[in-house]
């Protein structure tokens, strides 16, 4: 789902899928601060790009390794698999993180 998208923006509009992935999860934690009524330095925000990108790259697993197994022969580890998706989770979180990393740091 995510992964469609990416690459319908890459293509279309020549985003990189890291550009998407940060917009992302920039809007879920935006999103989230919104309603939980939080500044914008809270930290609370950080769970929902950190819940949303956990879902979908989840979802993503299971939609590649549904057909064949996870631990068929042939396949990376599964700790390759894991790391190549959980770069994804990271990017989503990058730039919410800086978000509240400056708002501690300015607010001392």
């Amino acid at each position: 789902m995510l992964n469609q998208l990416k690459i319908v923006l890459r293509d279309q509009i020549g985003l990189p899928p890291w550009v998407v992935l940060a917009t992302g999860g920039l809007l879920a934690y935006l999103v989230l601060n919104a309603l939980l009524r939080k500044p914008l330095t809270s930290g609370w925000g950080l769970l929902g790009p950190l819940v949303i990108g956990g879902a979908l790259e989840s979802y993503e697993i299971w939609l590649q390794y549904r057909g064949i197994g996870l631990f068929a022969p042939g396949n990376d580890t599964l700790i390759t698999i894991l790391g190549r998706h959980g770069l994804d989770v990271v990017l989503m979180l990058a730039v919410p993180v800086i978000l509240v990393a400056v708002g501690v740091i300015s607010a001392k």
